[in-house]
């Protein structure tokens, strides 16, 4: 039951007539050879196989985070996620992980549409985003929010204070409230 693929058997082998196209689901082949005469052989069933062309969706939560810390992911199918900086072009999975390990990590997806930890560790200050890859080799597309690894303390160029309670003469003593504008 389900698609009937007819094959043509030459002297040196056999030959679909026509290209089937199969959906996604899982397929178990039967073999039932028929002559020209019209004698068929006992069917025979083949191995089971699953047709999966669907791309995992990703998730990452926005954030602002350290090369120590980790960002948020989670993908709809089992496999790998991958956080990756966005000046790498991504188009498959080698695009990635050919690309310096310092623009890249990933975490294993062992259980679907949860919250998984990817570690930021050894990457580099910059903007990221997530791809999934599921188990039939599928990549995602890109995840709409990104994370962004910042390492650099914040510089502070100016210091001035805007209000104070308790100045006398244009001083402060000890006690006085001071707010301070950076």
């Amino acid at each position: 039951l389900g698609t009937a693929i007819r094959v043509a058997v030459t002297g040196t082998g056999a030959v679909p007539t026509a290209p089937v196209a199969l959906s996604d689901g899982s397929y178990t082949p039967t073999i039932k050879v028929t002559d020209t005469a019209g004698n068929s052989n006992t069917t025979v069933n083949g191995t089971a196989f699953t047709v999966d062309t669907a791309k995992p969706v990703v998730t990452l939560t926005q954030d602002t985070i350290k090369n120590t810390a980790n960002a948020v992911v989670k993908s709809t199918e089992l496999g790998t996620v991958y956080l990756v900086k966005s000046t790498v072009a991504v188009t498959d999975l080698a695009s990635i992980i050919n690309s310096s390990d310092n623009l890249w990590n990933s975490a294993t997806i062992s259980t679907a549409n949860t919250n998984t930890n990817l570690a930021a560790t050894g990457l580099v200050d910059g903007t990221y985003k997530a791809y999934a890859v599921d188990a039939a080799g599928n990549l995602s597309l890109m995840s709409s929010n990104s994370v962004v690894i910042d390492t650099s303390p914040p510089k502070v160029t100016g210091i001035s204070i805007s209000s104070a309670t308790g100045i006398q003469n244009s001083r402060l003593n000890v006690g006085d409230v001071v707010y301070v504008t950076m």
